[in-house]
């Protein structure tokens, strides 16, 4: 931790020994979840889980956020979900602000073993990547201030 300012781990979804070593070791734990007639379900177990565990070995609550991952404004499982995590009670505040859209080139690059970002084209998967992961890092107020800026430098300059 003092050698490093993020730490990522990215796991299975299962609550194994090992897994759970890595939440309990988590400042956050991000919940990617499809959206289908069961998420809310999947969350729920999650949730119960890590709260269960801090519990268990005596620890503050872990923070935890919800991204959508293969977001589809097309398919009504995928805008019920969406609809349904927003108005819940405790998850609706647990939300990421975006999502990410179901694209193939997210899977084109993944199949390649390369990321979104090794291209150049501005595509859906690589805003949709780049937006969530500013908000995780906490980057959005500066993303907008300097978006603001050059808008401001090309209005005046």
């Amino acid at each position: 931790r003092t050698q490093y300012d993020l730490i990522l781990i990215d796991c299975p979804p299962s609550l194994g020994q090992s897994i759970s070593a890595a939440v309990l070791a988590s400042d956050m734990v991000v919940l990617p979840t499809t959206p289908c007639d069961f998420s809310d379900s999947g969350i729920d177990i999650t949730v119960s889980e890590i709260n269960r565990m801090c519990d268990d070995h005596d620890m503050k609550k872990i923070p935890m956020k919800i991204i959508l991952n293969q977001f589809d404004n097309r398919e009504k499982d995928s805008r019920d979900t969406y609809s349904d995590l927003i108005k819940h009670d405790q998850y609706g505040d647990m939300m990421f602000s975006g999502y990410i859209r179901k694209c193939k080139d997210i899977e084109k690059y993944r199949r390649k073993k390369s990321t979104v970002f090794e291209s150049t084209a501005s595509t859906a998967g690589r805003e949709d990547i780049d937006t969530f992961t500013c908000e995780l890092l906490g980057m959005n107020d500066l993303k907008n201030n300097i978006s603001e800026i050059r808008e401001s430098e090309v209005i005046e300059g």
